[in-house]
C-alpha cells in the first residue's frame, strides 16, 4: 500500500501534535514530517513512532524547509503566529508547496467561517482572509494542480468560559437576547477531522465541522446535567451594547489587543455573522464523533477546571 506523506508545520502546539497523533493513528501507512524550532517540546508519543520523522527549522529560506516538504502530499500550518507569520509565512509556504509539486495546503484556520467578515470586522481574522485569497489565487494559476484546504470548526469547545462562566457566583453571562447559538467543537475533534482531509488525498476546498450549537440556556441545563446545578444567568447587555463596549475598549487600548480581541470573538461568533454553512462536512467521515457540549462538561469534571486543562496543554508545548 502506497504511504502518504503528510508535513505538519507547528507540530509542537497543541493542534498540530493532536492532527500528527490522529494521522499516525488513523492510517498505518502515514508519515508525518514534523516540522518545528524546538524539539525538545515534541511529545514522545510522537518521537518514538517511527514513522514520524522531524524537521528542526523555521520558516526563514534554507535548505532544510525544501527537505521537510519535498514529497508530502498536504502541508498543513498548524501555528498560532504573529500577523506577518501568519500571512508572510503562509504565503511562503505555498509559494514553496507549488515550487515543489506538494499538491495541496491547509491554512491555519480552524475558526469561524471568516468568510462572511469584511475586512477590519475581527482583525484578528484578517490574516486568514488574506491567505485564503492568496490561496486561491495560487490554485487557480495553477489550473488544479495545487489545492487549498481549510477547516472551519467555528469555536473552540475549551475556550470561550472565562468569558461566560463566573465561579464566584456560579452565574453564566451574555450579551444578546439569550437565543443567540454558540458553536463549538473540541481541540480534539478538529483534529481528528483534520486527519480525515489529510489523509484523503482527493479532498480540498472549505469544509466545516462542528460538535455542538447551543444557547445560554442549552449551557446551563449542560452544567446542570454534568456538573448537578443549573447557573444563574446574567445578561450584560443587549449585542448593539457589546458592539459598541468592545470597539470602545479598542479604541482606548490598540495596542493592547487581548483587551478587546476575546469580546470579538465572542461577539462575531454568537451575532449570526459567521455560522458554518449546512451541510457540514461531519457525515464525510462517519467514524469521527464529535463531542457535544454535556459530554465536555463531563469531561472536565468540575466547572473550577473548565479551560485547565486546555492551558495545560498549551503551556507544556509553550
Amino acid at each position: 500500500m502506497a504511504q502518504t506523506r503528510i508535513a505538519i508545520i507547528g507540530v509542537t502546539g497543541h493542534l498540530g501534535s493532536l492532527i500528527a497523533k490522529h494521522i499516525l493513528n488513523r492510517s498505518s501507512t502515514s508519515i508525518v514530517h514534523g516540522i518545528c524550532r524546538t524539539p525538545s517540546k515534541l511529545s514522545t508519543t510522537l518521537t518514538s513512532n517511527p514513522r514520524f520523522k522531524t524537521h528542526q527549522t523555521d520558516l526563514t529560506p534554507s535548505p532544510k524547509l525544501p527537505e521537510a516538504l519535498q514529497g508530502a502530499n498536504i502541508a498543513i500550518f498548524a501555528t498560532l503566529a504573529d500577523n506577518d507569520t501568519m500571512v508572510q509565512g503562509q504565503k511562503t509556504l505555498i509559494d514553496l508547496c507549488i515550487e515543489l509539486g506538494v499538491p495541496r495546503f491547509m491554512t491555519g484556520d480552524w475558526s469561524m467561517d471568516y468568510r462572511k467578515l469584511a475586512y477590519g470586522d475581527h482583525p484578528a481574522k484578517d490574516p486568514m482572509k488574506e491567505v485564503a485569497a492568496y490561496a486561491q489565487a495560487k490554485e487557480k494559476e495553477s489550473n488544479g494542480a495545487f489545492k487549498h484546504v481549510s477547516v472551519l470548526n467555528a469555536c473552540f469547545m475549551e475556550v470561550p468560559w472565562r468569558g461566560i462562566y463566573n465561579p464566584g457566583d456560579k452565574s453564566l453571562q451574555y450579551w444578546g437576547s439569550g437565543i443567540e447559538k454558540w458553536e463549538l467543537t473540541t481541540h480534539d475533534d478538529a483534529a481528528q477531522f483534520s486527519a480525515a482531509i489529510a489523509l484523503d488525498t482527493g479532498t480540498s476546498g472549505y469544509h466545516a465541522v462542528r460538535g455542538d450549537k447551543v444557547n445560554i440556556h442549552d449551557m446551563a441545563s449542560a452544567f446542570e446535567t454534568a456538573f448537578g446545578f443549573k447557573p444563574e444567568l446574567k445578561c450584560n447587555g443587549s449585542l448593539n451594547e457589546m458592539f459598541k463596549t468592545m470597539h470602545a475598549i479598542k479604541d482606548s487600548s490598540p495596542q493592547n489587543p487581548w483587551s478587546w480581541i476575546p469580546m470579538f470573538y465572542a461577539y462575531y461568533s454568537v451575532n449570526g455573522q459567521t455560522t458554518l454553512e449546512e451541510p457540514l462536512s461531519n457525515e464525510l467521515y462517519p467514524d469521527v464523533k464529535t463531542t457535544s457540549l454535556v459530554e465536555y462538561l463531563r469531561a472536565v469534571g468540575t466547572p473550577e477546571k473548565l479551560g485547565m486543562a486546555y492551558d495545560e496543554a498549551v503551556a507544556e508545548q509553550g
